[in-house]
């Protein structure tokens, strides 16, 4: 079964004009929408100045998460942006959106900031989602059957302990979703011999996550109040997947308050990841907010690499910034020089006076996205 799905977003001019620094989002309200039997909600979140520092006054980033998509692992999504023009067409761009994350689609170069003007409608701006979705009937009825395993507690042959509590497992389905479990069940260590797992580093309640996880691939609920607890047993166990929905978890939770603690749980478990350099340029971004504060002051004594790496990022931001200003002067240079040369044209005769150099700035328009056209295979992100 296939679905094609058009979503628009109306966004005033007002809203996006108050936004003035980078890594802002606005977010729509939640769509919900049936397709067959499958309930799917999502939003999307648009980004006036870019998502990240070094597009200030660049490109504008669209970006759509999905908050429910029951069983997802039988679907496929695609997904593309565009935005209307000042005639109600979708006329300017139309860009398929990476996937980013399990559940976060998007684009970063969506748009030039400085273009946005010629599609406002009545000091308006529409943002088009179109999502087109395949279901796996066929796969809907295997996958909800091995779900199910879970619960067949009468073939189970592990039991995972964590405090007071136990949980029957399959060691067939935790050593295929883990190297770590395989490894300990297959060599001749103490889980072999006892056919038990002791984890007495986490809680019941992130343990617990954790397995509904390995069985069923699924978003657990309420990730983000538990994300960081979890992320450490994902790593510790080689669980991809959920590492990377703690990660989206930690990023969009991101605020001035628990930036630093998120800064250093991703240090401890995922020192090499993008996400823990995304937070960093939080945290430079909003120094003066945060520095003023006794987590700051504990974070630098207890964390001097990392305030290292913060002040490395707030530097660099700041250079990014002075040539963005610089290429913004020479550009006006450039402009100032075509008017005047323009004008001499003009006054004297030569060419037709017609021309005019932003035009080689300029998108050329794409053609709008309808039910039967294909996803463009062009991909900014």
């Amino acid at each position: 079964m296939d679905a094609n799905l058009e979503s628009e977003w109306l966004i005033s001019r007002d809203v996006l004009d108050s936004v003035t620094e980078p890594n802002v989002a606005l977010t729509s309200q939640k769509y919900n929408v049936q397709v067959g039997n499958e309930n799917i909600t999502y939003t999307m979140q648009f980004y006036p100045k870019g998502y990240r520092k070094s597009q200030r006054n660049k490109y504008v980033s669209v970006f759509l998460k999905l908050d429910v998509m029951e069983n997802s692992s039988n679907q496929t999504l695609d997904l593309a942006f565009s935005i209307k023009d000042s005639h109600g067409k979708p006329k300017y761009r139309t860009i398929k959106a990476s996937r980013l994350a399990k559940h976060w689609y998007g684009c970063n170069n969506f748009h030039l900031i400085k273009d946005l003007s010629k599609a406002y409608d009545h000091n308006k701006l529409t943002v088009i989602a179109c999502i087109q979705i395949t279901l796996r009937e066929n796969a809907n009825r295997f996958v909800q059957n091995m779900q199910d395993i879970i619960n067949f507690e009468s073939f189970s042959d592990l039991t995972v302990i964590c405090g007071r509590k136990k949980f029957r497992c399959h060691k067939v389905i935790m050593a295929a979703r883990s190297t770590v479990f395989k490894a300990m069940l297959e060599n001749e260590m103490q889980e072999k011999k006892t056919n038990e797992v002791k984890i007495e580093d986490s809680s019941p309640k992130a343990v617990r996550m954790m397995i509904d996880h390995i069985y069923t691939d699924k978003l657990p609920e309420n990730v983000n109040a538990i994300a960081v607890e979890l992320i450490h047993l994902a790593v510790k166990y080689d669980l991809a997947s959920l590492i990377q929905i703690c990660e989206v978890s930690l990023l969009s939770c991101l605020s001035n308050e628990n930036a630093l603690s998120t800064l250093i749980a991703l240090d401890t478990y995922r020192p090499t990841s993008s996400t823990r350099q995304e937070v960093i340029k939080h945290i430079a971004t909003h120094a003066l907010n945060i520095i003023n504060t006794d987590d700051w002051n504990a974070f630098a004594k207890d964390h001097p690499t990392l305030t290292t790496d913060i002040l490395r990022q707030a530097v660099a931001t700041k250079e990014d910034d002075d040539s963005t200003y610089e290429s913004s002067d020479d550009d006006s240079n450039i402009r100032r020089k075509s008017t005047i040369d323009k004008d001499r044209d003009n006054r004297y005769g030569y060419g037709s006076g017609d021309s005019d150099v932003s035009s080689s700035f300029s998108r050329s328009p794409s053609r709008s996205f309808g039910s039967e056209d294909q996803f463009s295979s062009h991909s900014d992100y």
